[in-house]
């Protein structure tokens, strides 16, 4: 069924689905309220056929509530959150660029360590951001396929899907994620997640870009990185390595220490790096359709 054309709220039209899961409809939508500004439209499917308790639409709420508080360059603005027939939309801010997984996958080769530095360091300053708020918020799920890196090499992190607010009290979480190579080995047992869970998953993605290895195929038992990459510096790779330890009391314990670590050989690469802005032809993935359908909308 095509949903072309479709107005949401009386404001949002549907120009273009991007992708259609089990679990949500991603559209690209133009707001006709603000000139034909453009919006990230997720249609989740919060109807379920059991009679039990509906996570996917508790989850759907908790997300807008979280991203109705953020305000922070490196996360995409919420817009709106609003109920449809079986399922609730999601609106947030377009932003044109390509996921990291995306152009991974474009590649024979990993990135050099001189195009990762910068969006290590960016990544770092989204996490110190959202782990020192009043409530620290856990994404659970930074990976590359959540990272979307802009023509202006900035970094952006997209999903929060799996995102919960640190709860002292609660011994366990009450909702599991499973993301192969990119969850944290507590996850997968009855300890709780918190920010350790999250540097883990930051190790685990750079390790991925810098590599290009399947990192859920590894068994929480890494070869170092310079075994693929040569450019890598030996004390960011020891950074690494240290953000992917099995207990969490041996990973670095707060974001802080790992930007420190990640800036001690970074200054130089990044100067390289930021002459070399993403490609613009816009790639092949989720990114990649966004840009060439903006690139003919403004025609």
């Amino acid at each position: 069924m095509s949903r072309e054309g479709k107005l949401l709220k009386g404001r949002f039209e549907i120009i273009k689905t991007v992708e259609d899961t089990a679990e949500h409809i991603l559209y690209l939508a133009k707001d006709k309220q603000t000139s034909g500004k453009f919006f990230r439209v997720r249609e989740i499917k919060t109807k379920m056929k059991s009679t039990g308790k509906n996570t996917r639409l508790e989850m759907a709420q908790k997300e807008a509530q979280i991203l109705s508080s953020l305000d922070h360059p490196g996360i995409p603005r919420f817009i709106d959150f609003f109920p449809g027939v079986d399922c609730h939309y999601l609106i947030t801010e377009y932003i044109e660029g390509d996921y990291l997984d995306t152009l991974l996958k474009s590649r024979s080769s990993p990135f050099s360590y001189e195009e990762v530095a910068p969006w290590a360091q960016q990544l770092c300053e989204i996490l110190k951001y959202l782990h020192t708020r009043e409530k620290p918020i856990i994404v659970r799920a930074v990976q590359p396929s959540n990272l979307l890196l802009t023509f202006k090499g900035e970094i952006k992190l997209t999903n929060f899907g799996m995102a919960r607010q640190f709860d002292e009290v609660k011994s366990i979480d009450t909702v599991f994620v499973w993301n192969p190579g990119f969850t944290s080995p507590e996850q997968y047992g009855k300890q709780k997640s918190d920010n350790r869970s999250d540097i883990y998953s930051l190790g685990a993605t750079l390790y991925n870009l810098l590599t290009n290895q399947d990192v859920g195929a590894m068994n929480f038992n890494f070869p170092p990185v310079s075994q693929f990459n040569s450019t890598v510096p030996p004390n960011i790779e020891q950074a690494i390595m240290k953000c992917l330890a099995v207990n969490p009391d041996d990973r670095f314990q707060i974001i802080y220490e790992v930007h420190s670590a990640m800036l001690s050989s970074a200054q130089e690469p990044q100067k390289t790096s930021a002459k070399s802005p993403a490609p613009r032809d816009g790639g092949s993935g989720r990114g990649g359709f966004f840009a060439k359908l903006f690139s003919f909308l403004k025609k």
